[in-house]
């Protein structure tokens, strides 16, 4: 997931930092099967920017995971 958004102010683009929380999703690292899940955020504000109207700081971000894949099994081959 991307660890930065970009924040619209009034005097313009902010990069921030976002902060993922993937614990209060469903993801479930236990299925083996493709997953598609919302995963919210929360924005820091950057330095220098106010937010007088306590625009909630928040993202969400849609997440695909796909199955795991099968094992592979090797061979060994011994040439005596």
């Amino acid at each position: 997931m991307p660890k930065t958004a970009s924040l619209d102010t009034d005097v313009g683009r902010a990069d921030t930092d976002v902060t993922w929380n993937v614990d209060a999703s469903d993801y479930d690292p236990t299925v083996k099967t493709v997953q598609i899940f919302t995963v919210n955020g929360t924005l820091s504000l950057p330095s220098g920017v106010k937010n007088p109207n306590n625009v909630p700081l928040t993202a969400s971000i849609k997440v695909t995971v796909n199955k795991n894949p099968q094992s592979q099994e090797s061979l060994r081959v011994i040439i005596e």
